[in-house]
């Protein structure tokens, strides 16, 4: 599919990869970019592109979840980590409340006060757990550098 829509826009290899890299998925749905938080505030406002952007994306995610579920024989925790994990609250929602059949509900009172860096699990007293951790790019980024010099001054 790509090498025909690069033939029928005449596009060169560095076009490809700014619209495969730059302009699909998020981005390209949306219409606002790949940042989670202006595509909510876009769907809040009735944006029907940024609505199904969202839509497209807890789907997919479900869909993957449901299908790793069965390629390991169950699920025991769901973690929602990195941005997107960690701050939207409603995209959380949308992906667990479709996974009630893998025993997974949330409790919203703790969704909604667990993000911006807080930890916790999330999940409702009848559900698996459903944990969202907090990341820290930068920290493991400078730890694994630190190392790097490390064994390279060895």
């Amino acid at each position: 599919a790509l090498l025909a829509i690069a033939r029928a826009e005449g596009w060169d290899l560095d076009r490809l990869d700014q619209f495969v890299n730059r302009e699909s998925g998020l981005a390209g749905l949306s219409g606002r970019g790949k940042d989670m938080r202006s595509i909510e505030s876009g769907s809040a406002e009735g944006d029907e592109a940024c609505r199904m952007a969202i839509q497209v994306f807890c789907h997919r995610l479900r869909k993957y979840i449901g299908a790793y579920a069965a390629v390991m024989g169950g699920v025991d925790a769901i973690v929602f980590t990195g941005g997107i994990g960690e701050n939207s609250t409603w995209v959380r929602t949308e992906i667990v409340k479709q996974l009630g059949l893998l025993n997974f509900y949330l409790d919203e009172e703790k969704n909604q006060a667990t993000r911006f860096g807080a930890s916790g699990n999330i999940a409702d007293q009848n559900s698996r757990a459903c944990w969202v951790i907090a990341t820290n790019e930068e920290w493991v980024i400078a730890e694994q550098s630190a190392q790097l010099l490390e064994n390279t001054a060895k």
